[in-house]
């Protein structure tokens, strides 16, 4: 019982350590701040995404659900950023166009692999216009 107990107290302390790397940067479009925005990192090798919200400097930090930064390894990042939408007072705003090409928020034309080492790490993400 006791040996038991303290497998399942290992275990739990184990999964409580949060992730093994960070991941903070500045994203630019053809050298300005993109000041809007989110930022997604898939893993390669498939399994959960981690996503930082762009601040009004370019500044990005990604967090995995609940917990600061993701698992080393290989990574496909997306850049979505569009404009507050108009909208007519009856429901949610219609979305606004795209402050970045598309093509950036789509894993697979994005173009945007980075490794991701374990610590920290800064990925600055450089756009440019199509």
């Amino acid at each position: 019982m006791q040996a038991s107990l303290l497998a399942a107290l290992l275990l739990s302390a184990a999964g409580c350590g949060g992730r093994e790397a960070t991941v903070e940067g500045v994203v630019t479009l053809d050298g300005q701040p993109v000041t809007t925005g989110s930022v997604s990192f898939m893993p390669a090798s498939g399994g959960q995404k981690a996503v930082g919200v762009i601040d009004e400097s370019g500044h990005y930090e990604l967090m995995t659900n609940q917990d600061t930064g993701l698992d080393a390894g290989q990574y496909v990042a997306t850049v979505t950023a569009r404009e507050r939408g108009e909208s007519d007072g009856s429901g949610p705003p219609l979305p606004g166009k795209y402050l970045v090409p598309m093509k950036y928020s789509l894993p697979n034309r994005s173009g945007l692999n980075y490794t991701v080492e374990a610590g920290s790490n800064t990925i600055d993400i450089t756009l440019t216009s199509d």
